[in-house]
């Protein structure tokens, strides 16, 4: 799965503290790279609040997945909070894997099972990250297309 801190530290997009990359203040969306994405999965480790914009169309629709110390939510383009999950107790990191393959969005915390929601509004798109300000840390994250299912 590629890295992509290098790549957010160049675009200025964060710094990096003990391994950490940290934003100072809420970034921008920061594609993580110029391609389409149908079926992929995400991961790496997370602390503070972080957000990732998937299947981001051409005119600017996507679905959203916040990450918090507490949980997190999912939202669909133009819609309100689609899903809520508050399974964690302690404000501190966790580890993270979020997949989507066909119209199913999956999140995994720590490895254990958080939230899964289904829409087949995007098939593909863009993906990018953003770092909440101040309170945001992102490390290992990385990414690959999952091959098709049979």
């Amino acid at each position: 799965m590629p890295r992509v801190r290098e790549e957010m530290i160049k675009a200025g997009a964060g710094k990096e503290e003990d391994g950490w990359l940290v934003a100072s203040e809420r970034t921008p969306g920061l594609d993580l790279d110029s391609q389409s994405h149908r079926d992929f999965a995400l991961r790496g480790r997370y602390a503070g609040d972080i957000a990732f914009h998937l299947r981001i169309s051409d005119n600017s629709q996507y679905y959203d997945v916040t990450l918090g110390p507490f949980g997190g939510e999912f939202h669909f383009p133009g819609s309100p909070i689609v899903s809520k999950f508050n399974n964690l107790h302690l404000p501190t990191a966790h580890d993270f894997i979020i997949t989507f393959r066909r119209q199913i969005l999956n999140v995994w915390i720590d490895g254990k099972f958080a939230s899964g929601v289904s829409d087949n509004l995007l098939t593909e798109g863009r993906l990018q990250i953003l770092v909440g300000g101040g309170y945001g840390m992102v490390r290992d994250l990385a990414y690959a297309d999952l091959p098709p299912e049979n």
